[in-house]
């Protein structure tokens, strides 16, 4: 096997090519005018096997096209006398420890071992796959064609997956984005996927029991108080033959935690006398939050570029974004590698630059989103993961005033709010 010189005149596609869209080949002959080196030919050669006077095309096609519109004589290919050349390959991906190859190279050898005919099992092996992996990369290299030589098998084998199930919008997805974003596109994907599931799954289960779903959320001014949630469907029914005659059913599709399906009762009957003033109240509670975070938006651009002012707003935004009982992602995760790595802690500035500081300010700070409003009304009632928004908001709030932030009558009658609504839930889990 060898990289050749050879005449384009003398060679031919494989009739047993699946593909039959080879996409904008007049693109790809443009793109292949800029290579530098031999203009008119792709960066990648096509790689094909010596037949008698011709060659035939095992990997490549797209290419081949391209290079035919640019009427060039003669190209580069990679060229195996025989189908047992492709032993070296091979040895070139089975001896990957001696001259480590990239992602991309070892990817580039496995996809053409399949397409020169070395058997599945051995390709497997050679390449550290799990079983049934060469199967779902030849699905893959099917969808994509020549575009998966210059992709990871990783993300060869989640476009298999996608494949597989039928989203050819899924496949285009991650066969368009860039090979560094590939990961987070497919993981996106199946969360859209498994978010999509849920909500099915909690609509049948409402059919079934006969549970009505209102279209929009019963609010405070049809007389209706949120009172809880299931995000199961096999519990639906139960929670809903729970509450008392004449409550509602809407099912929240994007929820913090998944979608689920919240339950609301009349409040006082049917109907709830106070519903006008409940509005009113929740009104408020907005108000009071917007206006709080705001005031304490613009204390904080004041004080930020000293980085002595706020001392300990600074230090509480810093241990967020350390929490790893908040984050799920990096920056605990690459800490921790560092600290592993390298055998040494290092130390947490408490001094950040403003800049720094800022940033933190608005991923971390503990400000309540306006939607609480409505929990907050005559002491609410708080689920789990929203007793721990409460919480915060005091202890954000605290430590503001520690800094030299003033609490107008506002904020302190949110805080008394929340205070109540706190109590309530302390209540309900005693």
């Amino acid at each position: 096997m060898e990289l050749r010189e050879i005449p384009v005149e003398d060679v031919y596609p494989d009739e047993k090519n699946p593909r039959k869209d080879f996409g904008d080949i007049a693109a790809l002959a443009e793109s292949c005018m800029l290579n530098a080196i031999s203009p008119g030919e792709p960066v990648n050669p096509i790689v094909v096997v010596a037949d008698g006077g011709i060659y035939r095309i095992v990997d490549g096609e797209r290419r081949y096209k391209a290079m035919k519109m640019n009427k060039l004589k003669r190209c580069h290919a990679v060229v195996c006398e025989d189908l047992d050349e492709a032993n070296s390959l091979v040895a070139m991906v089975a001896t990957d420890d001696k001259q480590q190859l990239s992602e991309i190279e070892r990817s580039r050898g496995v996809q053409q071992m399949l397409l020169l005919g070395v058997d599945p099992e051995r390709v497997e092996r050679v390449g550290r796959m799990p079983k049934g992996s060469a199967a779902r990369l030849r699905r893959a290299r099917a969808a994509v064609d020549d575009a998966g030589d210059d992709m990871t098998l990783d993300r060869m084998l989640a476009i298999a997956e996608f494949e597989e199930a039928g989203d050819a919008e899924a496949v285009e997805r991650l066969a368009s984005c860039r090979e560094a974003e590939w990961s987070a596109v497919a993981r996106s994907i199946r969360e859209e996927r498994e978010t999509a599931e849920k909500t099915e799954a909690l609509r049948r289960a409402c059919a079934e029991a006969g549970i009505a779903l209102e279209e929009d959320v019963p609010g405070y001014e049809d007389g209706y108080v949120y009172r809880t949630s299931e995000s199961r469907p096999s519990a639906v029914a139960e929670a809903f033959g729970r509450l008392p005659e004449g409550s509602l059913a809407w099912l929240c599709e994007k929820s913090y935690g998944g979608p689920e399906v919240r339950f609301y009762w009349p409040v006082n009957g049917a109907a709830d006398p106070d519903a006008e003033r409940r509005a009113e109240l929740a009104h408020e509670a907005e108000g009071m939050i917007k206006s709080g975070a705001e005031r304490r938006l613009r204390w904080f651009a004041r004080t930020v570029a000293d980085a002595d002012a706020c001392p300990n707003v600074r230090g509480m935004l810093l241990d967020s974004f350390f929490d790893e009982s908040r984050l799920d992602s990096d920056p605990t995760d690459k800490l921790e590698r560092f600290v592993e790595r390298a055998g040494i802690a290092p130390d947490i500035p408490r001094a950040l630059s403003g800049a720094m500081a800022a940033y933190l300010y608005e991923t971390e700070n503990g400000e309540l989103p306006l939607w609480y409003a409505r929990n907050l009304v005559d002491g609410g009632r708080l689920r789990e993961w929203e007793v721990g928004y409460a919480e915060r908001w005091l202890r954000w709030l605290n430590t503001c005033c520690l800094d030299g932030y003033k609490a107008d009558e506002a904020d302190e009658a949110l805080a008394d709010m929340v205070d109540d609504a706190l109590a309530t839930a302390r209540e309900e889990e005693e």
